[in-house]
């Protein structure tokens, strides 16, 4: 083949090429050098320039990077790369919450986390989440075998309150059987025949748990 015809297949190529990516918005996940075809004169830089556009895409980056913006890099680009460009990360990023070989895409915005906040949010769902000392503190004061559970007694428990008979520890049991276990101490004024003064009487000796 004549170098005349060499170099008009070439543009054909090229522009067919140029033309379909630009069409069907789809290009390779690679860029291509045209430093040899620009010094054998078979393409201009200013279409070398054009056709080398189509191959760009443009990210956003933000959060914890030494120079968070915008930026142009090629397609096929990863997030290794983005990272580079923008002279790294700084020493409050969150590497594990990241995956620095994702493949990038156009208009694509990434926000590189800060991992003091991540240990603030694990912090309050750990506190959120834990035993308060205090009530596990007066449970097991509760629980230290000098106090009737009026939730778990039997009638023959019952009757050691101070001021509860057969009748009375009949009626917390059957109150306790049809509404179920008590909330709270003051519940028991509720039941026929038990008032305040008879919870004052038994308030210390008895317990929810």
């Amino acid at each position: 083949m004549k170098k005349l015809d060499k170099k008009y297949f070439l543009l054909v190529i090229l522009l067919f090429f140029s033309l379909f990516s630009y069409f069907f918005n789809e290009s390779p996940n690679y860029s291509i050098d045209y430093t040899q075809e620009k010094e054998e004169g078979l393409i201009s830089e200013e279409s070398a320039s054009e056709i080398e556009e189509n191959f760009r895409i443009i990210v956003h980056l933000a959060g914890e990077v030494n120079n968070p913006g915008v930026y142009q890099l090629k397609e096929g680009d990863r997030l290794v790369d983005l990272l580079k460009t923008a002279g790294g990360l700084t020493d409050k990023a969150d590497l594990e919450l990241i995956n620095l070989a994702v493949t990038l895409a156009d208009g694509q915005k990434i926000i590189i986390p800060n991992i003091e906040q991540r240990n603030r949010e694990e912090n309050d769902f750990k506190e959120q989440n834990s035993i308060d000392l205090n009530n596990l503190a007066v449970i097991a004061g509760e629980n230290n075998g000098s106090l009737i559970n009026i939730n778990r007694a039997d009638l023959n428990q019952l009757v050691e309150l101070s001021g509860i008979g057969e009748a009375k520890a009949q009626a917390i049991i059957n109150y306790r059987e049809e509404n179920g276990l008590f909330q709270s101490k003051e519940e028991l004024i509720k039941i026929s025949g038990i008032g305040e003064k008879t919870l004052d009487n038994i308030r210390d000796e008895i317990s929810l748990r």
